[in-house]
């Protein structure tokens, strides 16, 4: 009893809790408030600077902040510094940096009291703004107050990497104030995903896009105990930990010496579209013990912007040829039927064809060298039935006996031919007649869209049925002209359906020449399986064949009977390859990872046991297949599979590894690193580029100037010398925001003689940016690039949307950029071409600078594909490894 009554006690506080956590009004969640101190002599003075080291108290109500405004002024009146006895005064504390700034963790209805030494006090409402600019009127400064004070660490957003259809947040550490570590709380920090789509017109707008978002998902949580509450919570469970359901999630315990502690937040969000941007925000929820309350506010742990490092390397992947006669179908004697329809002329009231149309005896011509094939030893025809028609115009009877007459008459003209000696023997030529009636004509004249006439004969049919009637009163009709010289000539036709059989198969020439001159067969409708396997040899063009190759995927069974065809399968894929398409399903069903290439033809059953069901791990199919999630993005599934089933005795097959490895976020790996770097010279400028280390900055942007080697003017180089220019020379935090000047060429710097990226004082250029503007003035598209590249910060992007409308409207400024980087460009055209890229083959060997504006293909495959909803894969090692197919 008493142990039920302390489980109903338990239950009933945790319910009252989240009872109390739902009702906590949104706009008392904690955000990410940016603060900066200026210094000014007077405050009517333009001229300010930052001031570091200058204490700023938050507040979450205004209550607090009056009564610690009141005390401070109190002090001052006093003639002394006001300095908190406790804690519990304020609710967050910060210290500017060398740039005046620093951030603070506060509701939007908050306050904060800024207090430098030696100057008056200001108080602010941040009244729902997030970025706040605080100047204070600097005076003389009497004397020195020293204060300890702990401050929280920031947990600013990350950068996530994006690597194809992944994006790879963290690893980083999530900081804890002591506020949070107490030894009877846990906290949990749980991950909300929201997409963003990214629209196809470029915002210029000088705001951030700061869209809520839709959320796609919740990521699993991350977890930290108490040592008190985790003793605790074991009791509460039974003794049996795995009853909690964040069991799985824990991170241990809080440090006991209570300093700042800190969580691991490593997740992968895969498969993700590129044309969206996904912030992750979290809810943080702590405290559950009986002192502090419990409370959640809302975080976020990344913006949605992206790094892409590996948008430019160059890379293609190998392709086998396939093993044809590990798949061949063999020719066999078909049996099957045709049916051809003749349009043939008879004479008005007759059962003779018109002398006087040349097509009736073109038609009947070509109706004899069709019957030709099937003459001889290996081939006959062996039924016909010839269908008689005639128009509905003389009568019923009539018109039956001229029908009967006219397929009659046909039969004897077809009897005299050839091929039909075997059926005439038998007594299997046969006729059939019909006569049309004036509501098929009423169904024509509506086929050839003409509507009022037809419904003009209909209204005729629905006052009588006698035919005779019915075609007196037609014949009166305004439109009876068109339907005879129009209509009636279509119902008078003859249809003759043969049945044949055949003992040969087509020779490849017959089959070329079918191809060529039949639409039919060579839209792929009239082929049987040998006649697909020819064709798929002789056809070269990549169109052409994508058109046989679909239809014999579609219309052949491989020999277990399960699958299509796997070499129709293959030359679908390379079709699609070709073209730019991905079909990740496409190659699939021919791949096992639970079988090596040694066993081709074998598979295994539910319970173990091999069995004989058609080939798998064909080489060239396992290659083709890697290729196809390649150009999707799928870079950590082609890596799998890749690593499964391709053996590392091969060079060929260990560079292809360490390409994808490469593509699947391991650019710094040491092994990584060398292969793909000695791969051509520009690719180990991309991958020192994607390095986080200002030494391999430097020495990429150095390769980079070296004209011989890559095109000044190449809009790949522009952007990858922007974004280098950016880390080395921008500061990463202003109070005024960046200036046009720094996007514009600097004509007075002079560089000194052993470094040409500083002056002789030692001051580095003020252009950083301009390379991003020439980029875009080359190739517009990478301007939506950048506005979501999360190389560059908030305040640089600004910069830029700003200075880009001005030079927009300014198109002979717009021409002189490109015209000055043309001429800088120009003594040094002659590029040598870099060694080749390829993963695997020595294929081609692309120059350091191709096409301009050209996109990876996991650009090329997003922009195809429908908005994707990501999977969440918690990853708790810092290396990111390929994941799941």
């Amino acid at each position: 009893m008493y142990k039920t009554n302390f489980y109903m006690i338990i239950r009933r506080l945790l319910f009252l809790l989240f009872i109390v956590a739902v009702h906590i009004p949104a706009e008392a969640q904690v955000k990410n408030i940016n603060i900066t101190v200026r210094k000014a002599e007077d405050l009517n003075s333009k001229d300010v600077a930052p001031w570091p080291n200058v204490i700023v108290y938050g507040f979450f109500n205004a209550s607090k902040a009056n009564a610690f405004v009141k005390k401070s002024q109190e002090a001052e009146a006093n003639g002394s510094t006001y300095v908190p006895q406790s804690e519990s005064e304020y609710d967050a504390l910060g210290e500017t940096d060398q740039d005046g700034y620093c951030l603070m963790q506060l509701p939007l209805t908050g306050y904060i009291v800024v207090k430098p030494e030696g100057a008056t006090l200001v108080k602010r409402e941040l009244r729902g703004m997030m970025d706040i600019k605080v100047t204070c009127l600097a005076a003389k400064q009497m004397g020195t107050v020293t204060k300890t004070a702990k401050r929280k660490r920031k947990n600013e957003p990350q950068i996530p990497n994006m690597c194809g259809n992944r994006m790879v947040v963290g690893p980083f550490y999530y900081y804890l104030s002591t506020d949070d570590t107490d030894d009877k709380s846990r906290i949990i920090v749980s991950p909300v995903v929201k997409a963003i789509p990214i629209s196809e017109e470029v915002n210029l707008d000088e705001n951030e896009e700061e869209g809520n978002g839709e959320i796609v998902g919740h990521l699993v949580p991350f977890v930290k105990d108490g040592e008190d509450f985790q003793r605790g919570n074991l009791r509460r469970m039974g003794f049996d930990e795995t009853r909690d359901p964040l069991f799985k999630y824990r991170e241990g315990t809080f440090m006991r010496s209570h300093v700042e502690d800190s969580l691991l937040i490593h997740f992968v969000l895969e498969p993700v579209d590129r044309n969206t941007r996904y912030r992750v925000d979290a809810l943080q929820a702590y405290g559950m013990n009986s002192n502090t309350p419990y409370r959640q506010d809302s975080v976020c742990l990344s913006e949605g912007y992206v790094k892409d490092p590996m948008r430019f390397l160059d890379y293609s992947l190998i392709e086998l040829p396939i093993n044809r006669e590990r798949y061949a179908r063999r020719g066999r004697a078909e049996f099957s039927k045709d049916h051809e329809k003749l349009d043939l002329k008879f004479v008005v009231g007759e059962a003779r064809l018109d002398p006087t149309d040349t097509l009736n005896f073109k038609q009947m011509n070509q109706l004899k060298d069709n019957m030709s094939r099937y003459m001889g030893a290996d081939a006959g025809i062996t039924s016909a039935v010839i269908h008689g028609s005639a128009s509905p115009e003389g009568g019923q009877a009539i018109n039956a006996r001229l029908c009967r007459e006219r397929a009659e008459y046909l039969r004897g003209e077809l009897s005299r031919f050839p091929a039909l000696q075997d059926a005439r023997r038998t007594g299997e030529i046969k006729t059939t007649h019909k006569v049309a009636t004036w509501t098929d004509v009423a169904n024509l004249l509506e086929a050839d869209s003409l509507k009022e006439e037809a419904a003009s004969v209909r209204a005729v049919l629905s006052t009588t049925k006698d035919m005779g009637r019915q075609e007196a009163a037609i014949r009166k009709l305004p439109c009876w002209s068109i339907i005879e010289q129009q209509i009636l000539p279509q119902l008078r036709i003859v249809d003759i359906e043969y049945q044949y059989y055949t003992n040969r198969v087509k020779t490849r020439e017959e089959i070329w020449e079918l191809y060529q001159t039949d639409p039919g067969y060579r839209a792929g409708q009239k082929q049987v399986p040998y006649e697909f396997y020819e064709l798929l040899d002789m056809i070269k063009d990549p169109k052409e064949k994508e058109t046989i190759a679909r239809a014999a995927y579609t219309s052949v069974k491989d020999e277990d009977g399960l699958r299509q065809w796997p070499l129709a399968a293959y030359e679908l894929a390379r079709c699609y390859a070709q073209r730019g398409v991905a079909d990740t399903n496409l190659l699939k069903p021919y791949i096992d990872v639970q079988l090596n290439l040694e066993y081709h033809k074998q598979k295994m059953d539910d319970f173990g046991n091999a069995s004989w069901q058609g080939w798998y791990n064909d080489e060239a199919i396992v290659t083709s297949h890697i290729k196809m999630l390649a150009n999707a993005g799928a870079f950590a599934s082609a890596y799998r599979v890749a690593e499964m089933l391709l053996p590392d005795g091969k060079p060929e097959y260990r560079r292809l590894k360490m390409f994808l490895r490469c593509l699947n976020c391991e650019w710094n790996d040491p092994e990584v690193m060398d292969t793909v770097s000695n791969s051509s010279y520009w690719n180990k400028i991309v991958i020192l580029a994607a390095q986080e280390d200002p030494g391999c900055w430097g020495t990429a942007l150095y390769m980079l100037d070296d004209a011989t080697q890559v095109d000044p003017a190449d809009p790949r180089a522009l952007y990858l010398k922007a974004q280098l220019r950016f880390n080395l020379d921008a500061p990463k935090r202003t109070t005024t925001g960046y200036m046009d000047d720094n996007f514009m060429f600097d004509e007075f710097f002079e560089p000194s003689d052993d470094d040409p990226t500083v002056n002789r004082l030692g001051d580095k250029r003020m252009d950083w940016g301009l390379p991003m503007v020439q980029c875009c003035l080359k190739d517009e598209r990478n301007l939506k690039h950048m506005l979501n590249d999360g190389t560059f910060n908030k305040d640089y992007r600004k910069a830029f949307k700003k200075y880009w409308k001005k030079l927009k409207a300014d198109p002979e400024q717009c021409r002189k950029i490109l015209a000055d980087l043309e001429k800088s460009a120009a003594p040094q055209q002659a590029v040598q071409p870099a060694a080749s890229g390829d993963a695997g083959a020595p294929a081609t060997t692309p120059s350091a600078g191709p096409a301009s504006g050209t996109e990876s293909p996991t650009d090329s495959a997003a922009t195809a594909s429908p908005p994707v909803v990501p999977t969440p894969v918690p990853v708790q090692q810092p290396a990111a490894t390929p994941m799941e197919e």
